[in-house]
């Protein structure tokens, strides 16, 4: 059996053994405590609450530190294989390579308290239903998508990517092939309709070289939407902290407390007017020739230059925008939808969903339409083995959709042979 036919992944281990002794020395100490092995000065807490308290941190902390898992891919036995336990894998699970068909890459919205966060999980899907096997979860779609390739290409197995919305499937032979390659391989016809009413872009393009440049948005009502959160947060500060000022004190501590609530409440103000100014002065210039592709963007007063060869670019795509979903009542009322749409593999509902059979008036719908158009989160997207690339923040779906099918065109155009770079 060769080495190029088994792949291997561990988890455990290294930076968590640090994490997790703070919880597990914590743990140690508070079950000393209850056990009365460590003496303290004054007042102890009942038994029953230091033995609970040390037996969750102790457990957390050895979990933290001890834990493996180790997932085994092994195409030379057609054996798929994942293995827990505390220092070393003991606990093994096995199962046939046939019983999977192809690697699929997810994106999912994970809900941690009032914040969320975006992970992409590498998984093997089965030929019949079933629970999937995961292989990995990262929130770097890079280092997923690298994941993914890998196991495609030691399985031999199709690999699709459903992280985008959509379904993108490559064969193992042709993971690495250029995206223009794959359009004039598949004969995809490219068509480029009229641009849109109204047009922010600057286009400039003929046989060898496609320039776009997207200009400065300026001082517009939505950049200064921008300034909204910090100055509503020092509002509310002054408005709960301000009354302390009144309190008697020394003229130094006075002075003193003057000055910690001038930079409590200055500094997110002052910081958001600088973003306000770069978002305002933010312009954005793509150039594509034959053989490369550059991309200069303008955050407040200095200039990044990326540049990417045209052949490693294996995906371009292109968002859905974000729209309000539901059932639309006279009077431009919205009855959102009945229920919650589940995909049947997490417990989290489908963008839209907001709500169990609530209307919403008339204004509410006419501020929220507003504030998606305002807040479009619509980008082309170039993805390459190492690095993902957007281009067109704050352009309408309309204008972004006409860029997008002239970049297929180009690219499709100056698109060498239709076979894989080489490895």
């Amino acid at each position: 059996m060769k080495d190029r036919d088994v792949l291997e992944f561990r988890t455990g281990g290294g930076c968590l053994l640090l994490f997790g002794f703070p919880f597990l020395l914590a743990g140690l100490f508070i079950l000393g405590l209850a056990f009365r092995l460590v003496s303290v000065e004054g007042g102890q807490p009942p038994f029953l609450l230091l033995f609970l308290f040390g037996l969750v941190f102790a457990a957390v902390g050895f979990f933290l530190m001890f834990a493996r898992e180790k997932t085994v891919l092994n195409r030379g036995q057609g054996l798929v294989m994942k293995g827990r336990g505390f220092l070393f894998p003991w606990k093994w699970k096995r199962e046939p390579l046939d019983d999977f068909r192809r690697v699929l890459i997810r994106g999912e919205i994970r809900q941690a308290g009032e914040s969320s966060d975006e992970t992409y999980s590498v998984v093997l899907e089965r030929v019949d239903a079933g629970k999937d096997f995961v292989i990995e979860v990262s929130g770097d779609y890079i280092a997923a998508r690298q994941t993914a390739e890998r196991v495609a290409r030691v399985l031999r197995f199709p690999l699709c990517d459903l992280s985008s919305g959509r379904e993108v499937v490559r064969e193992p032979d042709r993971l690495d092939e250029p995206f223009g390659a794959r359009l004039k391989r598949t004969g995809e016809t490219v068509t480029v309709s009229e641009p849109p009413p109204v047009v922010r872009a600057v286009i400039r393009e003929d046989e060898n070289r496609l320039f776009m440049e997207i200009p400065p948005p300026g001082l517009s009502g939505t950049a200064a939407l921008r300034l909204v959160p910090p100055v509503l947060f020092s509002l509310f500060a002054l408005y709960f902290f301000g009354g302390v000022l009144e309190l008697p004190m020394p003229p130094p501590v006075r002075i003193a407390v003057t000055g910690f609530l001038g930079l409590f409440l200055g500094f997110p103000v002052i910081f958001g007017f600088r973003d306000f100014l770069a978002h305002a002065r933010r312009s954005e210039r793509m150039t594509l020739t034959a053989d490369r592709i550059r991309i200069d963007r303008r955050r407040g007063f200095q200039w990044k230059t990326v540049e990417i060869p045209l052949d490693e670019v294996e995906d371009l795509s292109l968002a859905s925008p974000p729209r309000l979903e539901g059932t639309r009542l006279p009077g431009g009322k919205l009855r959102l939808p009945d229920t919650f749409l589940q995909d049947g593999r997490t417990s989290s509902p489908s963008p839209g969903d907001l709500g169990r059979g609530v209307v919403l008036g008339e204004k509410t719908v006419a501020f929220l339409s507003w504030l998606v158009k305002i807040f479009p989160g619509q980008k082309i997207v170039l993805l390459t083995d190492k690095r993902m690339e957007r281009f067109g923040e704050g352009l309408s779906p309309e204008e972004l959709a006409w860029l997008f099918a002239k970049l297929k065109r180009f690219m499709a155009d100056n698109a060498g042979p239709g076979s894989p770079r080489a490895q």
